[in-house]
């Protein structure tokens, strides 16, 4: 586990005059998703309490991420702290874990609940995860459900990548989730780590992901004003690279 001070733009546009978060990331991760370069980090341990302490003095928002923080037996602890000191709680999550989940919900724990579904079909999410259904798809969508009829505002992740059908993947991620009518689609482009090169996966052209991402929401209506999309590295840290549709 490790803290990077004022890491992550915010994601929202309703949230553009809000600085940086602080970053809190946890090691550990049950997934082994072909594109990711931040899973199991490791963990540096020891305790972090002080530490979060001396970071609301430079800023009230926490980014708790990994990782999969849910499988850290502290997370509670730490979210309740940055509560009891006015902080603003965003959380990401493979949501695998909805058990743990719904018990930060229940407590009011998060502001800002990112899940980020491995692909837009069980099958799918299997291959890129390399977890079974259950956990890569059927706690996947329960956790979602969770967030919906939480307190959190929700933002559900899509990594598009440069060998997949663009329209038809957008056109499959809405119909995931068209019926919630508080969902926020979140794209990201593929980020070029290590372990997507390896598993031959390549990023689309930023320009048009982007063209087809507006395209998409001309033809829904219902979801203008809640899809963010996130087209490289930099836009991680700086919120001028981030757009919104």
């Amino acid at each position: 586990m490790h803290v990077i001070q004022n890491n992550y733009a915010p994601k929202c546009a309703e949230l553009a005059e809000a600085e940086n978060s602080h970053g809190v990331f946890y090691g550990a991760c049950n997934f082994k998703c072909a594109f990711c370069g931040m899973a199991n980090r490791g963990d540096r341990g020891g305790d972090i309490s002080e530490r979060l302490i001396e970071l609301t003095k430079s800023g009230l928002n926490f980014k708790f991420t990994g990782g999969e923080p849910t499988l850290d037996r502290r997370l509670p602890d730490h979210l309740r702290l940055v509560r009891s000191l006015g902080g603003r709680i965003f959380l990401d999550t493979n949501g695998s874990n909805p058990e743990a989940l719904g018990k930060l919900l229940d407590e009011n724990l998060v502001d800002v609940l990112g899940i980020s579904v491995k692909g837009v079909t069980p099958e799918e999410a299997e291959r890129i995860s390399g977890r079974p259904r259950r956990l890569s798809w059927e706690n996947v969508m329960e956790s979602v459900r969770l967030g919906l009829s939480s307190n959190a505002r929700t933002i559900v992740t899509l990594i598009v990548y440069g060998d997949s059908d663009a329209e038809k993947r957008l056109e499959q991620f809405y119909g995931l989730f068209r019926d919630s009518g508080r969902v926020y689609y979140k794209i990201n482009s593929l980020f070029k780590t290590r372990r997507a090169l390896a598993s031959g996966l390549t990023k689309m052209d930023e320009e048009k992901l982007w063209e087809e991402i507006q395209k998409w929401t001309e033809r829904h209506e219902d979801i203008r004003g809640r899809v963010i999309f996130v087209p490289n590295e930099r836009a991680v840290h700086e919120f001028g690279e981030i757009r919104f549709c």
